[in-house]
């Protein structure tokens, strides 16, 4: 992939920039639910997403609970957009063939016994401009206290990644968008970082 995924010989890096704000305080107890609304909720993707960012709170030490009683809500979004980029490369025009006499260099073809005059010898380079699209997948998470605050509770996390990709393969990049997006939780508040995370064996 462009710069969404840098290359490796073992297995694909997927190359994040991580953006976070946050009021995080630790407050017991550490439950959660993931509160979702219709349509998407009723989409086998969704759900998938879903459960990605399940396994990583569950890792980070929340536990999930019923939303009637969960202390922290959690929304999340997610985002494919083109973008085209232009590129300006430059490009030296390559040697003409041609015989005769008349000033520059003349140089000799390799195995032969010929000499050859080069035309466009001290040509500067020309510049050639070209266009790609990229898309940009992006994942943004927001954690909502209700026990500071009545529903829709009050935000004490946010934190959206996004990376880069020649097609638009959001699920292949999300598992590496869910660890993106918690990457050293909380962090630090208004920071933005570069996070590269090998994507699993099933995304490659």
């Amino acid at each position: 992939m462009a710069a969404g995924l840098a290359a490796c010989a073992s297995a694909p890096v997927m190359r994040s920039e991580v953006v976070r704000f946050h009021a995080w305080q630790p407050a017991e107890p550490m439950s959660f639910a993931i509160r979702t609304a219709a349509p998407a909720s009723g989409t086998l993707e969704h759900r998938s997403y879903e459960g990605l960012l399940r396994q990583r709170l569950l890792a980070l030490g929340f536990v999930e609970a019923p939303a009637a009683v969960a202390r922290f809500q959690v929304d999340f979004a997610y985002v494919a957009s083109s973008e085209v980029r232009r590129y300006t490369d430059s490009y030296w025009p390559m040697a003409m063939p041609g015989y005769g006499f008349g000033p520059g260099p003349w140089l000799a073809r390799p195995g032969s016994p010929y000499w050859r005059y080069d035309p466009l010898w001290g040509m500067p380079p020309m510049p050639v401009v070209r266009d790609e699209t990229v898309v940009r997948h992006e994942l943004r998470v927001d954690l909502f206290d209700v026990r500071a605050e009545a529903p829709p509770g009050r935000k004490v996390w946010e934190s959206r990644a996004a990376a880069y990709a020649p097609t638009e393969s959001l699920p292949r990049l999300m598992p590496g968008l869910a660890t993106a997006v918690f990457s050293a939780f909380p962090g630090e508040s208004g920071s933005t970082v570069r996070v590269d995370v090998p994507l699993p064996e099933a995304a490659r």
